[in-house]
């Protein structure tokens, strides 16, 4: 009995925790992918490598779906500041991919949550990824970091 009244808090906790992050979003879907940021100039998946490997630039992966409240409130906090969208758009390819309409390729990367952001080699090596939210100045941070660890070793 004891194990089953656990299980059944656990669980509770679970869905709370999933209803909390949700709390104060804005029950509206996601813009699509072509209309999401004027500012970011985002790729699929395939053109995006084949850019990356002419430019010699890393590759910024965002894992999405029009679903996902964080994604939305990533889109409005952090895509949309100018100092991300220029960090982005210069040293790196920026790549959009909806868990939903490619399933294989969120398999493929072991994607469990959204937002997941890979980073990716000129060549699509596997270089690291983040899981969950973060705000504009952590994603500016990453960025940079992220450039000047491996941008040198391409």
């Amino acid at each position: 009995m004891d194990q089953k009244r656990m299980l059944a808090v656990a669980g509770l906790a679970v869905v709370m925790i999933f209803l909390l992050g949700y709390a104060g979003m804005e029950p509206a879907a996601a813009p699509s992918s072509e209309t999401r940021s004027a500012k970011i100039n985002w790729m699929d998946y395939k053109d995006g490598l084949e850019k990356a490997k002419k430019e010699n630039k890393l590759v910024f992966v965002d894992f999405t779906a029009d679903y996902c409240g964080v994604c939305v409130k990533m889109e409005k906090d952090v895509f949309s500041k100018q100092e991300v969208a220029e960090s982005l758009n210069q040293h790196y390819v920026a790549v959009r991919v909806n868990t939903v309409k490619d399933r294989d390729l969120a398999v493929n990367y072991q994607i469990r949550g959204i937002p997941t952001f890979w980073m990716l080699s000129a060549k699509g090596d596997r270089l690291g990824r983040i899981i969950g939210y973060m705000d504009a100045d952590q994603m500016i941070k990453m960025l940079k970091h992220v450039k000047e660890k491996f941008a040198e070793n391409q």
